[in-house]
């Protein structure tokens, strides 16, 4: 005999989702939960005040900070702010020395928020401090806690992309947090000009040392090359040594007196050249500046006119002629004389100058080698003397930089890198808690839980219920004929020849009063529309879809409504539909329809395939083929991989593969087991027999409520199956007429 085996189940995450639904309670209650959790956040926490300023970091030095005789490469330009320069004053802005200082100017070591010693620790916070969750405020000094408790309470920041600096302060006093955000910025600003002071006093002290030092170097230097040249007579003149000038003086002298003795050699021979031609005397600019000659010239001129003017009167032999001539020729000689006595007074100039350059050649040649001697000393003058520039020139940037560094002993004076450009001011809405966000977020955060809980919740429930159901196994026969329904104790004939037969029908009628409905006619459910073929079945249910379903959906409300009167009594419903006279698949569209209708009342719903043709519902819903019940009795699969999900809402199971007659009565001996199984998971299961007859009596008779399908041609014998069929069952029978206009409005879709 087949055995269903026992395997882990899967769960559906579908379903799971679908049934958080049934946990509104606990969806409702968590937001509630969340809300007055909220609230008591804001009753308990203090409003909290937050206040900001920014420092910029930068050079504020300029050309003028400097001092002239210092040599600045930048030119007093700002070389730059680098990332890494301002998260270094970050780490500044946040040492214990400046939020030391801080608590000293505004006095926080006697504020109870910042020196919690104050305010006592209170019972919850001795709890803390007893688990070693909190310090204990009374292990540290009234200063030391408020440093503490203000480190807690700021934020120093770099402001992305910029050399800004942002602080911000948290207190419960929007004063007390613009101040201490205020005085940070400040105190910082003011600690970067106090590390140029602190700079200033050390180069002051430094350079009041060297300045003395090079005093006495200056001093020892210029002592050293004034005895130096005194020893070696390298005397200093105007504008160089006694000997240089000299030399320069004997060289400019020689070079008067070559002059001087070429122009008087010259103006000599000049004179001798013209009283040796015979030439006129007054040619020579010399002779001429003569004041002897130049008296004898106007007698000469005398003469000459005495002479011409007798000329015109006598002869040339005439006395008066003779001695007028005489006379001029005693001029001229006179003048000549002269001229020779100039030209002689020239040669003695010449020859005195040639002598007096001589001698300056002499001197000259002398202090030559006297110089010679000196330069080798002046060699070592030199460097003397360049030692003692140097460190005169040394002394002299010293004393200017200690100059400047003097006119910088305030504070104030030094140009710093930073400043405020932001004051912080105090704030009138407090920063925390704020009560719509937090409200908001509690809520949510509520909500997100209980839904994170009946998921959880389904999950575990699903996960039961599903282990449940695989857990069937092999029972034996005498078991299964047990978990029958009671009345059935004899079972219904199976005559093939017979289309749906049972026990004679003139028997007395032992129907019960129908439970759904109270006329005469209350076995008659009412009616449903047909469908002759495959492709009219497919167009109603593409009508149902879409919501166009009219008749056929009115049909299967009318179903539902017995199904979920069964469920209120029972707790599960097991519904059979079959058709009578009809291989059309009427059954399978009014099986879809119902369960349909109950998934989307958001009932949990299963359909059982039982019928073996090709008008199944495995057809109508287009899903590929797959394992099924079949397989399950095999135990070639467990209700995890048989169960399918299809795309009207609901689960189906397939008849499967192969339909053997000893499985297929293994199938029917096993239903109740298998029924009992879904029951535990699923409020509604469905069974699609299809055309009835005399192997499917079984399946009928396990229902809770079984509906027959029939045409008006054959609702007597619908009826009278009916009645049989309650007669030998619990199972209450309904008949439903089918309607053959459904059918006749669509024969295109054949």
């Amino acid at each position: 005999m087949p055995r269903i085996v026992e395997q882990t189940s899967q769960i559906n995450l579908m379903d799971v989702i679908k049934g958080i639904g049934r946990w509104k309670m606990l969806l409702l209650s968590m937001p509630l939960l969340g809300l007055v959790i909220g609230e008591g956040v804001l009753m308990v926490n203090k409003p909290v005040y937050q206040a900001e300023a920014q420092v910029i970091v930068q050079s504020l030095a300029t050309p003028f900070d400097k001092s002239s005789s210092v040599t600045d490469n930048n030119g007093g330009s700002d070389a730059g702010v680098s990332d890494r320069l301002v998260l270094s004053q970050v780490s500044v802005m946040k040492s214990r020395d400046l939020y030391s200082r801080v608590v000293d100017q505004l006095s926080l070591d006697n504020n109870a928020e910042y020196n919690t010693k104050l305010a006592g620790n209170g019972a919850v916070g001795s709890l803390l401090v007893m688990l070693g969750f909190k310090d204990d405020p009374n292990a540290f000094q009234p200063k030391d806690l408020a440093i503490k408790n203000l480190g807690a309470k700021v934020t120093v920041y770099p402001v992305p992309d910029s050399a800004v600096i942002g602080i911000k302060s948290n207190s419960t006093n929007p004063d007390t947090a613009a101040s201490i955000a205020n005085a940070l910025a400040e105190t910082y600003v003011l600690s970067t000009h106090e590390v140029g002071q602190s700079a200033t006093d050390r180069a002051r002290s430094w350079l009041s040392g060297q300045i003395d030092d090079l005093r006495a170097k200056v001093q020892a230097s210029e002592s050293e090359v004034e005895k130096y040249r005194a020893d070696n007579g390298l005397l200093a003149g105007a504008t160089s040594t006694v000997s240089k000038q000299q030399l320069s003086e004997l060289n400019t002298q020689i070079s008067l007196a070559d002059a001087a003795k070429a122009e008087a050699q010259a103006k000599a021979d000049e004179i001798n050249r013209l009283l040796k031609n015979g030439g006129r005397i007054d040619a020579s600019a010399d002779v001429l500046s003569n004041t002897l000659i130049q008296a004898l010239r106007e007698q000469q001129v005398s003469a000459q006119r005495n002479v011409e003017q007798l000329s015109a009167t006598y002869l040339p032999n005439h006395p008066k002629m003779i001695a007028a001539m005489k006379e001029l020729d005693s001029v001229n000689m006179q003048v000549r004389g002269e001229a020779l006595r100039v030209a002689t007074s020239m040669q003695s100039q010449a020859k005195i100058a040639d002598q007096r350059a001589q001698a300056l050649r002499d001197q000259l040649t002398k202090l030559k080698t006297d110089q010679a001697t000196a330069n080798f000393s002046d060699v070592k003058l030199q460097e003397l003397m360049r030692e003692a520039q140097a460190n005169r020139t040394l002394l002299q940037n010293m004393l200017a930089r200690y100059a400047d560094a003097n006119a910088r002993q305030d504070a104030s004076l030094q140009p710093g890198y930073a400043r405020v450009i932001q004051k912080a001011t105090a704030p009138s809405v407090p920063y925390f808690p704020k009560a719509g966000p937090i409200l908001l977020l509690s809520a949510l955060g509520g909500l997100i839980m209980g839904l994170g809980l009946a998921f959880f919740l389904e999950v575990l429930a699903a996960g039961s219920r599903r282990n449940e159901v695989t857990q069937v196994v092999r029972r034996d026969e005498d078991e299964v004929v047990a978990a029958r329904p009671r009345g059935h104790a004899h079972p219904i004939a199976r005559n093939e020849a017979d289309a749906f037969e049972v026990p004679p029908f003139e028997l007395p009628s032992k129907r019960k009063q129908p439970a759904f409905g109270g006329n005469e006619s209350s076995d008659v459910l009412g009616s449903i529309p047909g469908a002759i073929t495959l492709g009219a079945a497919f167009t109603m249910l593409e009508d149902l879809k879409t919501g166009k379903g009219g008749a056929l959906d009115a049909g299967a409300k009318k179903i539902v409504e017995v199904l979920e009167r069964v469920k209120k009594d029972k707790g599960h419903s097991i519904c059979a539909i079959a058709s009578i006279g009809s291989q059309v698949p009427n059954a399978a569209v009014a099986t879809l329809a119902t369960a349909r209708e109950l998934a989307s009342r958001n009932e949990k719903v299963i359909a059982l395939d039982f019928s073996a043709n090709a008008n199944n519902l495995e057809t109508l819903l287009d899903v590929p083929q797959g394992m099924g019940l079949i397989e399950l009795i095999a135990g070639k699969a467990d209700f995890t991989k048989i169960v399918t999900r299809c795309p009207l809402g609901f689960h189906v199971i397939r008849l499967g593969q192969p339909r053997s007659p000893e499985l297929m009565q293994a199938l029917t001996d096993k239903l109740p087991a298998i029924l009992g199984a879904l029951q535990k998971i699923y409020g509604h299961i469905i069974l699609h027999i299809g055309e009835a007859g005399p192997k499917t009596v079984a399946h009928v008779a396990a229902s809770d409520i079984a509906v027959l399908l029939a045409p008006q041609a054959r609702m007597a014998d619908a009826k009278a199956a009916a009645e049989g069929l309650e007669e030998n069952s619990e199972a209450t029978a309904l008949v439903m007429r089918l309607e053959p206009e459904a059918s006749s409005r669509r024969p295109e879709a054949a």
